[in-house]
């Protein structure tokens, strides 16, 4: 999983650098959700939760119990 998110990361949002963005930031957000529908990244968050993560990090400790 930690592999597959920094060979194929997955960009989710926008940033700005400056408030004067945000109205150009809010209509390309409206016109994605209008071409793709609702996002569905929760499906993406859902295994990467920090117990998720830690599970792999930590396997070996968890086996050795």
């Amino acid at each position: 999983m930690i592999k597959q998110q920094i060979n194929y990361p997955v960009t989710i949002g926008d940033t700005f650098t400056d408030i004067t963005e945000l109205d150009e930031k809010i209509d390309k957000a409206i016109a994605f959700l209008k071409k793709h529908g609702q996002d569905n990244h929760w499906l993406w968050r859902e295994k990467r939760t920090e117990k998720s993560i830690a599970s792999i990090l930590f396997a070996d400790r968890e086996s050795s119990n």
